[in-house]
């Protein structure tokens, strides 16, 4: 199995440094964890750090080499780097299509045809950063996502060697203006991740300073060759003893900025420390690390869409499907390396036909984006429609997240709904029992704008949901309204940890904190107390239950459709549904909770009806087509 260790070196014929392949494998082992098991590792996300510094700093020792030696040539480099992605890219993409084809259903496949025209021009980061939403599926569903720090390699490496090529032309000092390009894009970084962290993450001028630390350190090596070479076995402890520490200190949430210095300045010290220090030679460069680490390019392409699609079609990763996964993952990397990769470097593939490859996947790709090439499975019982279609369609209303003031139903106008999108959920129902009881209502509804005044939160699509919410709570004080009805995601608002849901803040502290949850609650509480003052009824809507196993069993619903069919329901989500039902029937607010009627004890709830019915439309909004017929729980609001 060794035996591929012979042909390792550089793509590009320099001089062979297999530490570097070790810190490879230590990149990739860090990632592909981190996706298979993150709940037990959730920092190894930095991997891509340590990736983007390696190839910084090799891609720009090739470039200097050869502006060096008058050999520079823009072409060359670009047929080059086509030799090297493409063979492992083309295997890997024209896989999960197939793979995509058999397991996905119609509104999926599509959205992979999406992605994948966006992989293949090198631009899947600025798809993901448009997508960035409420409104946008949960990332683990997304088979192609893991290539946006392969676009953002690519569009850097758009740039840099015309830069590289300029330099030596115009005779600048190139360690100067990369050192101007790295502390800017640093600071934009950095300014951003506190302000915009979606942009932060995915926009390849505020992610160019990692590969431009690389970059330093080969312009450096090449004009001061023994300027790091004293402490070669201290530098090389140095890089290992900053990646441990960012695996420990790091958060997610404010990453990556200035705690990205870790994984970064920790790999250029294992860089230029060289191939002879201690740690190097003797751990990464033993010949299982060097193995790792000359397939994780493969590796890394194969991981993640076999995770993904094993969760879209087997429901939440378990530790042995996670582990079959990764198995499955190094395998098939050895193979692309044995039988793709080694022949086409030895053979130098023509660069043509590596295109007329890539074109052929680019024209597949349009077709299953535009619904042509359809896939396997033809029925297709899983909702369509959003939480907002009611509103947006019916109504004719559109607003930026959909945040803004509804009316429904047709008559006596006293009552007024103020909440996020598990209350406009309830609208298809809302509007045809108000108009049966001769009434209308007030909807003051927007995406993910939690019903609690003064909370805020960084996400720019949402800027628009306080002044919003505020407004609610000041027109709920109007005479008209008879009924006030407060309703949210709940359990995401105080319990979740992804990053939609984590940055919710009230007087500086995160709300699913207990400190940060019990100052929001008793600010709700005092609006509420304000409103029964002025003699409204007052009620509350706690979140339904939320569980992945409602989105990603959908593949067993349309293959093996059944009545009452049920799954685990979550034991925090439920905890805080009585935490919160005591808490508000407390004061005198009457409390609706959707469990009662979709779960059939405290432990599982109900998927499908009792007549085979599909009851959600992910993963915690209910089928509009399911409760315009079945919101006979939220009866509670017309009691008077």
């Amino acid at each position: 199995m060794w035996n591929i260790l012979k042909v390792a070196g550089s793509l590009h014929n320099d001089k062979y440094r297999s530490d570097i392949d070790g810190i490879r494998a230590l990149a990739v082992l860090l990632v592909v964890i981190c996706h298979a098991f993150p709940e037990w590792f959730p920092k190894g996300f930095i991997g891509v750090d340590i990736f983007f510094v390696i190839s910084g700093f090799l891609i720009s020792s090739i470039l200097i080499k050869d502006a060096e030696n008058n050999k520079f040539s823009i072409k060359r480099f670009y047929q080059r780097r086509i030799r090297r992605i493409a063979p492992a890219l083309i295997t890997v993409l024209l896989s999960t299509l197939m793979l995509s084809w058999w397991c996905l259903f119609k509104p999926e496949y599509l959205s992979v045809g999406k992605h994948f025209i966006a992989s293949l021009l090198f631009s899947e980061n600025f798809l993901l950063w448009s997508e960035v939403s409420y409104f946008d599926i949960a990332a683990e569903l997304k088979p192609t996502l893991h290539l946006w720090s392969l676009a953002v390699e690519e569009q850097f490496y758009i740039v840099w060697p015309i830069i590289i090529y300029l330099a030596y032309r115009m005779r600048w000092n190139l360690l100067y203006a990369c050192l101007i390009m790295t502390v800017l894009s640093f600071i934009l970084n950095t300014y951003h991740v506190h302000h915009n962290p979606t942009a932060a993450y995915y926009s390849p001028l505020e992610r160019s300073w990692e590969l431009m630390v690389g970059a330093i350190l080969a312009i450096v090596q090449h004009r001061y060759p023994n300027a790091l070479s004293k402490f070669k076995n201290g530098q090389s402890a140095l890089g290992v003893v900053f990646i441990i520490v960012g695996l420990v200190v790091i958060k997610p949430a404010r990453f990556p900025g200035a705690a990205a210095l870790l994984p970064t300045l920790g790999t250029f010290f294992l860089l230029s420390a060289g191939s002879k220090s201690w740690i190097n030679r003797n751990i990464l460069s033993l010949s299982p690390v060097v193995w790792l680490g000359f397939i994780s390019y493969p590796l890394y392409l194969w991981h993640w869409p076999l995770l993904s699609l094993t969760r879209i079609t087997f429901g939440p990763l378990t530790a042995l499907n996670a582990s079959l996964c990764l198995i499955v993952s190094v395998l098939a990397a050895f193979l692309t390396v044995v039988i793709v990769e080694v022949p086409a470097r030895r053979s130098q593939a023509p660069v043509k036909w590596l295109l007329i490859m890539l074109a052929f996947i680019f024209a597949l790709s349009i077709m299953v984006a535009t619904g042509s090439l359809t896939p396997r499975i033809k029925s297709n019982a899983i909702p369509t429609k959003n939480e907002w279609a009611f509103l947006e369609d019916s109504l004719e209303k559109k607003y930026d997240n959909s945040t803004g003031e509804y009316t429904l139903g047709k008559g006596v106008h006293d009552i007024i709904f103020i909440g996020d999108s598990h209350v406009a959920q309830y609208a298809p129902y809302l509007d045809k029992k108000l108009s049966e009881m001769n009434q209308s209502a007030s909807l003051y509804v927007g995406g993910g704008c939690i019903p609690i005044v003064g909370v805020s939160t960084t996400a720019t699509f949402r800027k628009t949901c306080a002044n919003m919410i505020k407004s609610a709570f000041n027109e709920a004080s109007n005479d008209r309204y008879k009924t006030v009805v407060i309703g949210g995601a709940w359990n995401r608002y105080f319990l979740a940890q992804d990053e939609l849901s984590r940055d919710y803040l009230y007087k500086d502290n995160y709300i699913n904190t207990g400190k940060g949850m019990d100052l929001a609650l008793s600010r709700l509480q005092e609006d509420i107390v304000h409103l029964q003052n002025l003699h409204k009824n007052v009620v509350l809507i706690l979140d339904n239950p939320k569980q992945s196993y409602f989105l990603t069993d959908r593949n067993r619903l349309v293959l093996q459709i059944k009545n009452g069919m049920v799954a685990p329901r979550n034991k925090e989500h439920r905890k805080l549904n009585e935490y919160l039902k005591s808490y508000f029937m407390q004061l005198g607010v009457r409390v609706i909770d959707p469990a009662e009627s979709v779960c059939g004890d405290n432990t599982v709830c109900y998927i499908t009806d009792a007549y085979g019915n599909i009851i959600y439309k992910d993963t915690d909004h209910f089928n509009p087509d399911w409760i315009v017929n079945n919101g006979g729980f939220l009866g509670p609001i017309w009691q008077r």
